[in-house]
Protein backbone atom coordinates (compact mmCIF):
# COMPACT_ATOMS: atom_id res chain seq x y z
CA UNK A 1 0.00 0.00 0.00
CA UNK A 2 2.76 2.48 0.74
CA UNK A 3 4.57 1.64 -2.56
CA UNK A 4 1.20 2.74 -4.49
CA UNK A 5 1.46 5.88 -2.88
CA UNK A 6 4.76 6.35 -4.06
CA UNK A 7 4.37 5.40 -7.71
CA UNK A 8 1.18 7.92 -8.09
CA UNK A 9 1.83 10.14 -11.00
CA UNK A 10 1.31 13.50 -10.84
CA UNK A 11 -0.78 15.44 -13.94
CA UNK A 12 1.07 18.95 -15.20
CA UNK A 13 -0.56 20.96 -17.69
CA UNK A 14 1.35 20.92 -21.24
CA UNK A 15 3.62 23.31 -21.83
CA UNK A 16 2.91 26.96 -23.61
CA UNK A 17 4.61 27.77 -26.53
CA UNK A 18 4.97 31.19 -28.80
CA UNK A 19 3.57 29.55 -31.70
CA UNK A 20 0.82 31.47 -32.99
CA UNK A 21 -2.36 29.24 -34.45
CA UNK A 22 -2.66 30.17 -38.22
CA UNK A 23 -4.84 32.82 -39.43
CA UNK A 24 -8.26 31.75 -40.98
CA UNK A 25 -8.29 31.48 -44.74
CA UNK A 26 -10.54 34.52 -46.63
CA UNK A 27 -13.22 32.36 -47.69
CA UNK A 28 -13.87 31.92 -43.47
CA UNK A 29 -14.62 35.66 -43.03
CA UNK A 30 -18.46 36.12 -43.25
CA UNK A 31 -18.01 40.14 -44.05
CA UNK A 32 -15.77 39.28 -47.70
CA UNK A 33 -18.10 39.34 -49.80
CA UNK A 34 -19.53 43.12 -48.48
CA UNK A 35 -18.22 45.94 -51.09
CA UNK A 36 -17.51 49.06 -48.99
CA UNK A 37 -19.32 52.32 -50.82
CA UNK A 38 -16.34 54.69 -52.57
CA UNK A 39 -15.19 57.34 -50.54
CA UNK A 40 -16.99 60.94 -51.08
CA UNK A 41 -15.58 63.50 -53.22
CA UNK A 42 -14.46 66.72 -51.67
CA UNK A 43 -16.49 69.13 -50.87
CA UNK A 44 -16.13 72.78 -51.84
CA UNK A 45 -17.21 75.31 -50.04
CA UNK A 46 -19.02 78.02 -51.67
CA UNK A 47 -17.42 81.40 -50.68
CA UNK A 48 -20.22 85.10 -51.09
CA UNK A 49 -17.55 86.68 -52.83
CA UNK A 50 -16.39 84.06 -55.37
CA UNK A 51 -20.57 83.78 -56.28
CA UNK A 52 -20.51 88.11 -56.79
CA UNK A 53 -17.88 88.03 -59.04
CA UNK A 54 -19.06 85.27 -61.53
CA UNK A 55 -22.53 87.10 -61.12
CA UNK A 56 -20.98 90.14 -62.05
CA UNK A 57 -18.80 88.68 -64.95
CA UNK A 58 -21.95 87.61 -66.39
CA UNK A 59 -23.86 90.61 -66.30
CA UNK A 60 -20.78 92.12 -67.91
CA UNK A 61 -20.89 89.78 -70.88
CA UNK A 62 -24.32 90.65 -71.13
CA UNK A 63 -24.13 94.02 -71.23
CA UNK A 64 -21.38 93.69 -73.59
CA UNK A 65 -22.60 91.76 -76.10
CA UNK A 66 -26.92 91.33 -76.13
CA UNK A 67 -27.50 94.84 -75.12
CA UNK A 68 -25.61 96.56 -78.27
CA UNK A 69 -26.86 93.80 -80.17
CA UNK A 70 -30.53 94.26 -79.09
CA UNK A 71 -30.13 97.77 -79.99
CA UNK A 72 -28.69 97.38 -83.58
CA UNK A 73 -31.46 94.71 -83.80
CA UNK A 74 -34.34 97.50 -83.20
CA UNK A 75 -32.38 100.51 -85.40
CA UNK A 76 -32.01 97.51 -88.29
CA UNK A 77 -35.76 96.98 -88.37
CA UNK A 78 -36.66 100.66 -88.10
CA UNK A 79 -34.40 101.74 -90.46
CA UNK A 80 -34.89 99.22 -93.30
CA UNK A 81 -38.10 97.21 -93.05
CA UNK A 82 -40.47 99.82 -91.34
CA UNK A 83 -40.31 102.00 -94.32
CA UNK A 84 -40.95 99.02 -96.32
CA UNK A 85 -43.88 98.17 -94.39
CA UNK A 86 -45.13 101.25 -94.35
CA UNK A 87 -45.09 101.59 -98.13
CA UNK A 88 -46.98 98.56 -98.96
CA UNK A 89 -49.38 99.48 -96.77
CA UNK A 90 -49.87 103.35 -98.00
CA UNK A 91 -49.28 102.06 -102.29
CA UNK A 92 -48.32 105.20 -102.92
CA UNK A 93 -48.66 106.57 -106.75
CA UNK A 94 -46.47 108.69 -108.52
CA UNK A 95 -48.03 112.23 -109.27
CA UNK A 96 -49.53 113.05 -112.54
CA UNK A 97 -48.99 116.15 -114.59
CA UNK A 98 -50.16 116.69 -117.86
CA UNK A 99 -49.64 119.95 -120.79
CA UNK A 100 -53.53 121.47 -121.21
CA UNK A 101 -51.85 124.33 -123.63
CA UNK A 102 -49.36 125.59 -125.16
CA UNK A 103 -48.89 128.88 -126.95
CA UNK A 104 -46.42 130.59 -128.45
CA UNK A 105 -45.89 134.53 -129.11
CA UNK A 106 -43.84 136.30 -130.91
CA UNK A 107 -42.40 133.32 -132.82
CA UNK A 108 -39.27 133.62 -135.34
CA UNK A 109 -36.63 131.52 -136.81
CA UNK A 110 -33.98 133.44 -138.45
CA UNK A 111 -32.66 131.95 -141.82
CA UNK A 112 -28.68 132.35 -140.65
CA UNK A 113 -27.09 129.27 -139.99
CA UNK A 114 -27.32 127.76 -137.60
CA UNK A 115 -31.00 128.99 -137.05
CA UNK A 116 -31.70 131.54 -134.03
CA UNK A 117 -35.11 130.60 -132.76
CA UNK A 118 -36.95 133.55 -130.41
CA UNK A 119 -40.36 133.50 -128.99
CA UNK A 120 -42.54 133.74 -125.83
CA UNK A 121 -44.03 130.57 -124.85
CA UNK A 122 -46.74 129.63 -122.43
CA UNK A 123 -47.32 126.68 -120.70
CA UNK A 124 -50.22 125.53 -118.86
CA UNK A 125 -49.94 122.37 -116.77
CA UNK A 126 -52.10 120.65 -114.92
CA UNK A 127 -50.77 118.44 -111.55
CA UNK A 128 -52.96 115.64 -109.73
CA UNK A 129 -52.56 113.95 -106.56
CA UNK A 130 -53.57 110.05 -107.42
CA UNK A 131 -53.73 109.20 -103.81
CA UNK A 132 -56.10 108.97 -100.61
CA UNK A 133 -53.82 108.39 -98.48
CA UNK A 134 -50.62 110.75 -98.87
CA UNK A 135 -50.23 114.58 -99.66
CA UNK A 136 -47.34 116.08 -101.93
CA UNK A 137 -45.31 119.08 -101.00
CA UNK A 138 -43.36 120.41 -103.87
CA UNK A 139 -39.62 122.94 -103.91
CA UNK A 140 -37.38 123.74 -106.65
CA UNK A 141 -39.61 123.17 -109.47
CA UNK A 142 -37.39 124.02 -112.68
CA UNK A 143 -39.12 123.70 -115.86
CA UNK A 144 -37.43 123.80 -119.42
CA UNK A 145 -38.60 124.19 -122.74
CA UNK A 146 -36.51 122.26 -125.44
CA UNK A 147 -36.95 121.40 -129.43
CA UNK A 148 -35.63 118.49 -129.87
CA UNK A 149 -32.50 118.15 -127.51
CA UNK A 150 -31.72 121.83 -127.48
CA UNK A 151 -33.13 123.83 -124.47
CA UNK A 152 -34.59 127.05 -125.71
CA UNK A 153 -35.38 128.31 -122.52
CA UNK A 154 -35.87 128.16 -118.70
CA UNK A 155 -37.78 129.07 -115.85
CA UNK A 156 -38.85 128.38 -112.13
CA UNK A 157 -42.37 127.23 -110.92
CA UNK A 158 -43.71 128.51 -107.42
CA UNK A 159 -44.09 125.59 -104.62
CA UNK A 160 -47.14 124.03 -103.97
CA UNK A 161 -48.69 121.15 -102.07
CA UNK A 162 -51.85 118.75 -102.95
CA UNK A 163 -53.97 117.34 -100.83
CA UNK A 164 -55.19 113.85 -101.04
CA UNK A 165 -57.11 113.06 -104.52
CA UNK A 166 -56.54 117.07 -105.53
CA UNK A 167 -55.24 118.69 -108.47
CA UNK A 168 -54.17 122.27 -109.32
CA UNK A 169 -52.87 124.28 -112.53
CA UNK A 170 -49.84 125.64 -113.27
CA UNK A 171 -48.20 128.23 -115.52
CA UNK A 172 -44.67 128.48 -117.21
CA UNK A 173 -43.98 130.71 -119.01
CA UNK A 174 -40.81 131.04 -121.42
CA UNK A 175 -38.62 133.17 -123.65
CA UNK A 176 -36.50 132.52 -125.84
CA UNK A 177 -34.06 134.97 -127.36
CA UNK A 178 -31.63 133.50 -130.14
CA UNK A 179 -31.58 130.61 -129.09
CA UNK A 180 -29.51 128.22 -131.51
CA UNK A 181 -31.25 125.18 -133.60
CA UNK A 182 -30.95 122.30 -135.73
CA UNK A 183 -31.97 123.38 -139.57
CA UNK A 184 -34.32 120.04 -139.61
CA UNK A 185 -35.64 120.43 -136.05
CA UNK A 186 -36.59 123.82 -136.73
CA UNK A 187 -38.23 123.25 -139.93
CA UNK A 188 -40.85 120.43 -137.61
CA UNK A 189 -41.71 122.52 -134.65
CA UNK A 190 -42.51 119.47 -132.04
CA UNK A 191 -41.16 120.62 -128.41
CA UNK A 192 -40.47 119.47 -125.24
CA UNK A 193 -41.37 120.19 -121.98
CA UNK A 194 -39.34 118.97 -119.03
CA UNK A 195 -39.69 119.85 -115.00
CA UNK A 196 -37.53 118.66 -112.33
CA UNK A 197 -39.00 118.74 -108.83
CA UNK A 198 -37.99 117.81 -105.13
CA UNK A 199 -41.14 116.53 -103.93
CA UNK A 200 -42.11 115.48 -99.98
CA UNK A 201 -44.56 112.61 -99.41
CA UNK A 202 -46.41 112.88 -96.11
CA UNK A 203 -48.95 110.45 -94.46
CA UNK A 204 -49.37 110.90 -90.79
CA UNK A 205 -45.57 110.23 -89.15
CA UNK A 206 -44.27 109.16 -92.28
CA UNK A 207 -42.23 111.24 -94.18
CA UNK A 208 -40.22 110.54 -97.06
CA UNK A 209 -38.22 113.58 -99.57
CA UNK A 210 -37.76 112.64 -103.22
CA UNK A 211 -36.39 114.09 -106.80
CA UNK A 212 -39.02 113.54 -109.52
CA UNK A 213 -38.76 114.55 -113.36
CA UNK A 214 -42.13 114.91 -115.55
CA UNK A 215 -41.06 114.70 -119.21
CA UNK A 216 -43.91 116.01 -121.36
CA UNK A 217 -42.90 115.14 -125.12
CA UNK A 218 -44.60 115.59 -128.63
CA UNK A 219 -45.49 119.61 -128.03
CA UNK A 220 -46.53 119.92 -131.78
CA UNK A 221 -47.96 123.32 -132.60
CA UNK A 222 -49.32 125.38 -135.86
CA UNK A 223 -50.19 129.13 -136.29
CA UNK A 224 -53.60 129.93 -136.24
CA UNK A 225 -53.09 131.96 -139.38
CA UNK A 226 -53.66 131.02 -142.79
CA UNK A 227 -50.14 132.70 -143.81
CA UNK A 228 -48.03 132.06 -141.35
CA UNK A 229 -44.22 133.68 -141.07
CA UNK A 230 -44.98 137.09 -139.34
CA UNK A 231 -44.24 137.64 -135.15
CA UNK A 232 -47.70 138.47 -134.84
CA UNK A 233 -49.00 135.15 -135.33
CA UNK A 234 -49.79 132.61 -132.47
CA UNK A 235 -49.16 129.43 -132.42
CA UNK A 236 -50.78 126.99 -130.26
CA UNK A 237 -50.81 123.10 -129.50
CA UNK A 238 -52.41 120.82 -131.79
CA UNK A 239 -53.83 117.30 -130.61
CA UNK A 240 -55.00 118.07 -127.40
CA UNK A 241 -53.52 117.55 -123.83
CA UNK A 242 -50.36 115.65 -123.60
CA UNK A 243 -49.38 113.43 -120.80
CA UNK A 244 -46.21 113.53 -118.98
CA UNK A 245 -43.98 110.86 -118.10
CA UNK A 246 -42.74 110.77 -114.20
CA UNK A 247 -39.85 109.37 -112.99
Amino acid sequence: MADQSKTSATVHPPPTTNVRPPLPSNTSCPYSSIRLPPPAPPTHHKHPHNTATIRQENCTFHCLFFTPFAIGSVIFFLLFFLPIITLMMLDPELPKFRVDSLTVSNFNISPTTPPLLSGHFTVIISARNPNSKLTFSYNHLDAGIYLGSNQLSGTTLPPFALSKKNETSLTANFAAVGAYVDRAESENLVFNLKIQMKVRYKAGFWRRVTWLEAFCPGLSVRTNTAKSGSSSDVWSLIGGARSCEVC
